[in-house]
């Protein structure tokens, strides 16, 4: 179980003051922004501030972690059960982050001023924040049993590694900050369900254009120009993964043009069932005359 205490590096009696001077003091000291030589490991720091101040920041909800710890959260879903979006918002129990995006907002303009909400400076909200509208949906599914749905796109690469990061929903105009955690390989059109104060909403995953395509939903295609030399003369040829990995593998001229099969390094859907890599290597011949000259003498050899 995490500590959100000891994240925040304060102790459980601290007042809302001194959880807030805390916050301020570590998102200063971890914003990514500030630590571009360090970026991958502030980040993470960065999630675990945020995550145990999003919650300790919000009186009910650190009321359920001290009482419940790891269990709060099925306390507070419990304590949903019963109670229209409306009245369950009059009676206090907003979500969390609403408060913890508040302040880091103002912790942010204290250190970027003017240039807090930039592009620039948000690059990196930006991979980790979205904004959705779902008002209308909520309004309309507020009568009726179904839960409301909305598409979400994701990077490839998030995808593919699995990722957990914070949505910002617009809900009756009032934005609400949720945790969603995809795991690894997840396949397109995948739905997860998030509770909201609102009532739950479901997720649908959807994937961003990259240079591989989604077949079927969890196979990936990947066109895949290969240089004739290489072929040629039978070189390794390296694919960079969607997790960055390499796969290093040999094309053979009667491969060109034809799909070659990498069995389960696909996406993988709720069975666990993993789909496949297909590539598809074509030729690529740079046009430059000393490759070209290049190219002639391996076809001379290999004629001879």
């Amino acid at each position: 179980m995490k500590d959100y205490y000891s994240i925040l590096g304060v102790s459980r009696n601290a007042t809302e003051k001194e959880l807030k001077e805390a916050y301020r003091r570590l998102v200063r000291k971890y914003h990514p922004d500030l630590n571009p030589s360090n970026r991958e490991e502030s980040e993470k720091i960065f999630r675990e501030i945020n995550e145990a101040y999003e919650v300790l920041s919000d009186p009910e909800k650190r009321k359920l972690y001290d009482k419940y710890g790891e269990n709060w959260k099925n306390m507070y879903e419990a304590m949903k059960k019963g109670y229209d979006p409306e009245k369950f918002y009059q009676q206090g129990y907003t979500t969390y982050q609403s408060k913890a995006s508040k302040d880091l907002e103002e912790i942010l303009q204290e250190i970027f001023g003017s240039f807090g909400r930039s592009k620039s400076r948000r690059s990196f909200f930006e991979n980790i924040f979205f904004d959705f509208d779902i008002s209308d949906t909520f309004n309309k599914q507020q009568v009726s049993d179904n839960i409301p749905e909305v598409e979400i796109s994701f990077d490839l690469q998030e995808i593919y590694n699995g990722v957990n990061k914070v949505i910002t929903l617009s809900i009756n105009g009032r934005n609400v900050n949720l945790n969603i955690n995809l795991p690894p390989r997840i396949k397109e059109n995948s739905k997860v369900t998030v509770n909201t104060p609102y009532g739950p909403v479901k997720i649908k995953v959807k994937i961003k254009q990259s240079n591989y395509k989604i077949i079927q939903e969890k196979n990936l295609l990947l066109i895949l120009p290969v240089e004739i030399e290489k072929i040629l003369n039978n070189e390794e040829i390296t694919v960079i993964l969607p997790n960055n990995k390499k796969l290093k593998t040999h094309i053979s001229i009667d491969q060109l043009y034809k799909e070659v099969i990498f069995k389960s390094l696909g996406l993988v859907d709720s069975k666990q069932l993993a789909g496949d890599l297909i590539i598809i290597p074509v030729p690529y011949i740079p046009k430059t005359r000393d490759y070209l000259e290049k190219i002639n003498q391996v076809i001379t050899k290999v004629n001879r």
